[in-house]
């Protein structure tokens, strides 16, 4: 490759493996590690939060139900059992229709 090429040339985001490209790549700027650092603090203190949560609210877990959905199927069952007859009338109307279209 000729020089000129390389003269607009940046790596931000990927670091060369080339000895004669490492010069073209740009250091990492502090908002860049300033960012990462922050994320580290609010991952420890998540993770602080998250353990007390879980010594001293051992009740509240318990008050929380095993499976989330339980009130939905509560609630709908009703309907659920009136459209399971529904079905099962349609069906046997239909083996009757067909008989009878059968039998003509």
């Amino acid at each position: 490759m000729n020089k000129n090429n390389f003269d607009n040339l940046h790596f931000r985001n990927y670091s060369p493996k080339d000895e004669n490209l490492q010069k073209y790549k740009q250091p990492i700027p502090e908002t860049v590690k300033n960012a990462e650092k922050m994320m580290e603090k609010m991952i420890q203190q998540s993770q602080k939060k998250s353990n007390q949560f879980n010594d001293v609210d051992g009740d509240l877990l318990e008050l929380i139900p095993k499976k989330i959905n339980w009130d939905l199927k509560r609630d709908v069952e009703k309907k659920l059992n009136k459209l399971e007859k529904r079905t099962q009338r349609a069906i046997s109307e239909e083996k009757v229709n067909d008989d009878e279209q059968n039998n003509d």
